[in-house]
């Protein structure tokens, strides 16, 4: 099981993939940072960052989540810059268009980590509305439908960031059937605030975060 410290969400079976849809600057991104960070010491994490380089991303990561380790932490960089800080393997791609890239990328750090020792991992995608800038949903439905098959097969976490207002109604609706599970976010009137959507065991009303 996957559990979500200091979030009220229930734990999920490994190969369990989840869409967290929200505004980018309404809490979407610090719940999707919180939900993918590693327990420690047996877990690790790889992040596929298309807005903030490995090194931010990470440092992103570490305030949202104070007791991850930094080398439990790998980021396919889709921003073209690594930059300079501490954190675990990075592996580069061109740009967020480069989906075959990302998704070898994905495949080299899970293999590295899984021989190093990782007994579970996560997997985190931030976010799938700046792919959707870059390519169409066809071809962003297709590369979503590999990554959420591995990590079930792999009984790992699958972790995916959305903005529904950057897009159709029908584009997030068409992405949203490979999940096993939605996590809205919203700002409420005491705050940030998720509900689950697609499991009995939510929570599925409001609650704050």
């Amino acid at each position: 099981m996957f559990e979500f410290d200091d979030l009220p969400l229930s734990p999920v079976d490994g190969g369990t993939n989840l869409l967290v849809a929200g505004p980018a600057m309404g809490g979407t991104r610090e719940l999707f940072l919180r939900m993918v960070a590693p327990a420690p010491g047996e877990e690790g994490v790889i992040l596929v960052s298309t807005r903030a380089d490995a090194a931010s991303l990470v440092e992103e990561l570490r305030r949202n989540a104070p007791a991850v380790d930094p080398r439990a932490v790998g980021v396919v960089d889709a921003t073209s810059g690594q930059g300079d800080g501490e954190h675990g393997p990075v592996r580069t791609v061109s740009g967020p268009s480069d989906l075959t890239g990302i998704g070898m990328a994905l495949t080299d750090l899970y293999e590295g980590f899984v021989t190093r020792g990782a007994s579970r991992m996560r997997v985190g995608i931030d976010s799938l509305s700046t792919l959707l800038l870059y390519t169409d949903v066809q071809t962003v439905f297709r590369f979503v439908h590999v990554a959420t098959g591995r990590v079930s097969s792999a009984d790992g976490l699958g972790v995916y960031a959305i903005d529904p207002s950057s897009h159709d109604e029908r584009t997030t609706r068409t992405l949203e059937q490979l999940f096993d599970a939605r996590v809205d976010v919203r700002a409420g009137d005491a705050g940030r605030e998720l509900r689950v959507r697609g499991r009995s065991d939510g929570p599925t009303d409001w609650r704050s975060f």
